[in-house]
């Protein structure tokens, strides 16, 4: 007989697809698609936040290269908030792969 994978007693044939049963990399693949779902709505919120707080500092309005350089920093920290937040997310509800 072919190869068997026994899991919790029970004997199931192994087609080659162990990785698919372990959820690594549709785990992986949910957390990318929500992070890059919620990528935008999180740099626009960000975005406005801070230029909002730089207006009120600097008592004045923005200038549009001030405007693009607030614009390109929010970019980078949504990026990592969503990131994180799509990992804990995923591990949360669908929990966190284990390779096998």
């Amino acid at each position: 007989m072919a190869n068997k994978t026994v899991r919790e007693g029970l004997a199931l044939p192994d087609f080659g697809l162990a990785f698919f049963r372990s959820m690594t990399i549709p785990f992986y693949a949910y957390v990318l698609i929500l992070a890059a779902l919620l990528f935008l709505p999180t740099r626009k919120i960000i975005w406005v936040l801070s230029c909002r707080r730089l207006e009120r500092k600097l008592a004045r309005d923005l200038e549009s290269r001030e405007i693009a350089g607030q614009k390109q920093r929010a970019g980078f920290i949504a990026f990592f908030v969503v990131l994180v937040f799509s990992f804990l997310f995923n591990a949360s509800t669908v929990g966190v792969p284990h390779g096998g």
